[in-house]
């Protein structure tokens, strides 16, 4: 019988073995094995960017751990449909965005009736309203980059990552993340200069707030989005979240397939009015051309005539050789 110890070293040894293991990989892992140890790696590898973009939308810090929670909840819900390759950090932002949305709005409900938010305590100068406001903008804009500027930002600007690591993570060489991660600022700096934001300065500011480089997601919290994405019962706040985000991804995929039936649908009105015209400009061209072959066939079966006016039988102009004033030559 196993000493329940032991258990415990194998968990230990198993997240360390996952610490070099890419996205793609423990994810993989969790999929075909239910590999807690290695969703935990994901937790721990992209907590921060999470909990972070859930912090800055919310004013709560129990809303934020409840976003932190659905937003892992979506990830393993999610996972098999994922493609295992490249990094998740992209993906995440994302969810983590749209979850802390909704957290909002569910929050702003709560508050009017209970007349009263209790809001995070803070003694980082870079976590006031004003900077929130500031970092909200630049969420919003990394949202609008194109995926592949916008996996390089997040790995190299938010999660701190090497161009080697993120080259790892995302498969792709070195050079090809230098070149997106520059296209990136070059976007992001031009969208945020028209709203008075300078990205260097946000980046700057968000490097140099005393927790920044040792900031990481309490154990506790792990190990409740791992328990909350591997059980079928979530707690109400958790498992409301989730069902507005999965609603609002379904509400997302029906407005693209609309999208695309009406596109499709004028892409077959215009070919239709095409081969309607076509058609058309067949039947105009048809008698046209019909009157003028009728004609030469008339000038063709018309019979020669002598200097009197009088028809000429057929081949006489032949038989007569070339004439002038209508005398023989």
């Amino acid at each position: 019988m196993a000493h329940p110890l032991d258990n415990v070293v194998q968990h230990i040894r198993r997240v360390a073995a996952n610490q070099g293991a890419t996205d793609g990989e423990l994810l993989q892992s969790f999929v075909t094995s239910n590999d807690q140890a290695a969703f935990a790696s994901l937790v721990k590898r992209h907590g921060k960017l999470v909990l972070a973009v859930c912090r800055r939308k919310l004013g709560n810090l129990e809303d934020a751990e409840d976003a932190f929670q659905a937003t892992f909840v979506i990830l393993a819900r999610k996972a098999p449909k994922l493609p295992q390759t490249g990094s998740l950090a992209s993906w995440l932002h994302s969810v983590a965005y749209r979850i802390a949305i909704s957290a909002r709005r569910l929050a702003a409900r709560r508050s009017r009736h209970e007349q009263k938010a209790e809001s995070m305590v803070s003694t980082n100068p870079a976590s006031d309203a004003t900077w929130r406001e500031v970092q909200l903008l630049l969420d919003e804009e990394i949202q609008r980059l194109a995926e592949r500027c916008r996996e390089p930002f997040i790995l190299c600007c938010l999660e701190s990552q090497s161009y080697a690591a993120a080259a790892q993570q995302m498969g792709v060489k070195e050079s090809t993340v230098h070149g997106r991660l520059t296209e990136a600022r070059r976007r992001l700096q031009s969208r945020l200069s028209r709203r008075g934001v300078e990205l260097t300065a946000v980046l700057g500011a968000a490097a140099l707030a005393p927790d920044a480089a040792t900031a990481q997601v309490p154990s506790a919290l792990v190990a409740k989005a791992v328990s909350a994405a591997t059980s079928a019962a979530l707690p109400a706040s958790v498992a409301a979240l989730v069902k507005g985000v999965n609603a609002s991804l379904a509400i997302n995929k029906a407005k693209v397939g609309v999208a695309l039936f009406i596109v499709f649908s004028g892409l077959v009105g215009t070919a239709s009015m095409w081969a309607v015209q076509q058609e058309s400009g067949k039947k105009e061209k048809m008698p046209q051309a019909a009157g003028k072959q009728e004609a030469a066939e008339k000038v063709e079966q018309a019979p020669a005539k002598d200097i009197y006016g009088d028809p000429m039988p057929p081949g006489a102009v032949a038989r007569l050789g070339p004439c002038a004033f209508g005398k023989v030559m």
